[in-house]
């Protein structure tokens, strides 16, 4: 009887261990969850609300077509004007390094991908992608998406960017009560790097009546409506890279097309939580935690695209690719001759246009004046700079200390004596291609 009653006190003493520490567990989440950071238990089960329509990690490729790595979309093709070259060999898709394996590079006129019939979610959803900016528009550029879903009417959304980077979100709702709204995130603020990878990820949660804009992870804006709100759904295609409501230029080369490296596009079901937003980002850092590394030649224009091309000077200086207008500024320094070409970078108008991307200097070296190689532009219009629309025609001198100067003419076309001089120079003279310039003074 003795050891009956002893088996049923430790039997009992054991359940109300277990209680206890099964309260001590639940209070700690609730601890956490306070605090921001929520720790879910192992048991845990994926939200079965959550999961990718689609996933474009660009490492599967069917010829031309993109295959969906998240098997949810057909194959789709990536349109690429030298895939079906008319002066030239076909070229195989630009593929360049991504955050983790490839991306593919945009050129910034042709290469965009199209789902017709894409389904997005109304109640709730999440779109992600990592993008490497070539180049942008100025001063009044069209918003070059990234990821769209909109014909220009009320509905749909749209992530992209505009002047000097800026992004750009916004997604029309309908409330409870069936007003369409339209809304934004960013609202300015949010700006994009050139040829550094930006992982931009928004939120949207109808129910909860919340939409948010994370940037490499953490949370950049947010945004509150009525709850219950819907997205108001856009029976246009979905695109990966082209604005379908931007204008066109000679009703061929559209103002809105992405140009860069994009890798991990993502759109998800259910909106992502801060942590899962942080932890996916987190999963591309380097072993010491590092932002992942990008460069200039991975961002640019292919130098050998158009060696084949018959109509393609193959002795006079050009420009990798698109338009050039007049060179400036030669001259010959510790054993390179230097020369800077007008350049827009995209398949829009040359000259003072308010629809053009703006001028800037393109730079060239060689040692025989036959080769050259193309650098990185040694100065782009800036936001709040007296070139605020272009970098137009200059010239260079030596100074007496032995420092290159570029001078040249700043417009701002935003006021109406839109012109002055400006001039800029080498940050380092000890740097034989004399990569970076600083800008200085204007009058």
């Amino acid at each position: 009887m003795k050891k009956i009653l002893w088996g049923l006190l430790v039997l009992v003493v054991s359940m109300f261990c277990i209680i206890l520490c099964s309260c001590g567990r639940i209070g700690q989440n609730v601890s956490d969850s306070q605090s921001g950071f929520e720790i879910p238990s192992e048991s845990e089960e994926a939200d079965p609300m959550k999961e990718d329509l689609l996933y474009l990690d660009f490492e599967s490729f069917d010829g031309n077509n993109v295959v969906d790595a998240a098997g949810k979309q057909k194959n789709a093709k990536v349109e690429y004007v030298f895939t079906h070259a008319t002066f030239k060999g076909n070229e195989k898709l630009p593929l360049r390094n991504g955050v983790s394996g490839q991306g593919l590079f945009f050129d910034g006129y042709s290469i965009c991908i199209a789902y017709k019939g894409f389904v997005m979610p109304t109640d709730a959803f999440s779109i992600s992608a990592w993008v490497a900016p070539r180049i942008w528009s100025y001063p009044n550029g069209e918003t070059k998406a990234i990821v769209c879903q909109t014909s220009g009417e009320r509905s749909g959304f749209m992530v992209g960017y505009g002047n000097f980077g800026e992004l750009r979100v916004s997604f029309y709702i309908e409330t409870p009560d069936g007003v369409v709204l339209g809304q934004s995130l960013g609202d300015g603020e949010a700006y994009l790097s050139l040829y550094e990878w930006t992982q931009i990820t928004v939120t949207f949660d109808g129910d909860k009546g919340t939409a948010a804009l994370y940037l490499n992870g953490h949370l950049f804006d947010s945004r509150t409506f009525d709850k219950g709100s819907r997205l108001k759904a856009s029976a246009f295609p979905l695109f990966i890279g082209k604005n379908p409501a931007a204008s066109l230029y000679e009703n061929v080369f559209s103002f809105g097309m992405f140009t860069g490296v994009m890798d991990e596009v993502r759109i998800t079901s259910g909106a992502e939580s801060a942590k899962d937003i942080g932890k996916r980002y987190a999963s591309f850092l380097s072993e010491n935690g590092e932002h992942p590394s990008c460069s200039f030649e991975n961002v640019w224009t292919d130098s050998t695209l158009l060696d084949d091309d018959i109509y393609r000077p193959q002795y006079h200086l050009s420009p990798s690719l698109f338009r050039m207008g007049e060179p400036n500024a030669p001259f010959y320094f510790n054993g390179k001759y230097h020369i800077f070409l007008q350049y827009h970078g995209t398949a829009t108008p040359t000259g003072p246009s308010a629809t053009s991307s703006g001028a800037r200097w393109l730079h060239f070296v060689s040692e025989d004046m036959v080769n050259w190689e193309e650098l990185p532009p040694a100065i782009i219009p800036e936001k709040n700079s007296p070139d605020y629309s272009h970098c137009f025609s200059g010239n260079a001198v030596i100074s007496l200390d032995g420092t290159p100067y570029i001078f040249y003419s700043a417009i701002d076309l935003r006021k109406s004596r839109s012109g002055c001089i400006a001039f800029a120079k080498a940050k380092d003279s000890t740097d034989p291609y004399l990569t970076e310039w600083e800008k200085g003074g204007w009058c």
